[in-house]
């Protein structure tokens, strides 16, 4: 976020096993606190298939998309953001049987997100919340009728200090798609850094979660 109402451009890349690339413009509204946020983003990486610990295929994860976020600058870091995505996905079998399902979607998603990051001598990561109605939509189906379907995910980590070069880490996450099941695409992950990084990444995929972590840094 721009904390003196300059227009900020702001790029990621990511190549070493997952290929990312993200762009994302942040302009002020005059000289309001409030914001627009176009952006545009291409993914790809490599996705595992597993029944319990066994992995039995593995997929290319390709999406590409846009989306636009309105936001409000309620702190100096802190923001409230409510916005459209859209993006096309393709999951093809790379490893494993040719007989797994391939998946393509186009995928859209309408969400209100609110979220903080607190300077501190320990590494920082924002704390947030949001609010979303997504729908995933196989292309063999576009004409059907695909009703938008809620779901909520928060999470709050926090790091407390308790000596000159050690801190206490802790943080909870859960996510929720209440009655629904979510699309392939829409299911919150577990797994890899960070998220279980005892696990392969996006080991479990489900429309649920809740998780919980403690640790010491040093």
């Amino acid at each position: 976020m721009s904390a003196d109402g300059a227009v900020n451009c702001a790029n990621d890349v990511v190549s070493c096993g997952t290929n990312f690339l993200s762009t994302e413009l942040y302009q002020p509204l005059g000289s309001s606190r409030f914001f627009i946020a176009p952006r545009a983003f291409f993914l790809k990486q490599a996705r595992g298939n597993f029944i319990g610990n066994h992995e039995i295929a593995q997929y290319h994860d390709r999406r590409m998309g846009a989306g636009l976020d309105i936001g409000f600058a309620s702190g100096r870091r802190s923001e409230i953001r409510i916005g459209y995505e859209y993006f096309n996905g393709a999951l093809a079998t790379v490893i494993g049987s040719p007989q797994l399902p391939r998946h393509l979607a186009v995928a859209t998603v309408c969400s209100a997100r609110n979220s903080c990051t607190k300077v501190r001598t320990a590494p920082t990561f924002p704390a947030a919340a949001r609010a979303f109605l997504r729908r995933d939509r196989p292309h063999h189906s576009l004409s059907g009728r695909n009703p938008l379907l809620p779901a909520v995910e928060a999470q709050r980590p926090q790091f407390i200090p308790v000596s000159t070069k050690g801190s206490i880490s802790a943080s909870a996450a859960l996510g929720t798609s209440f009655s629904d099941t979510a699309g392939f695409f829409q299911k919150f992950s577990l797994g890899g850094p960070f998220r279980l990084g005892a696990y392969s990444r996006d080991q479990f995929l489900d429309s649920n979660y809740a998780y919980a972590s403690v640790g010491y840094r040093y």
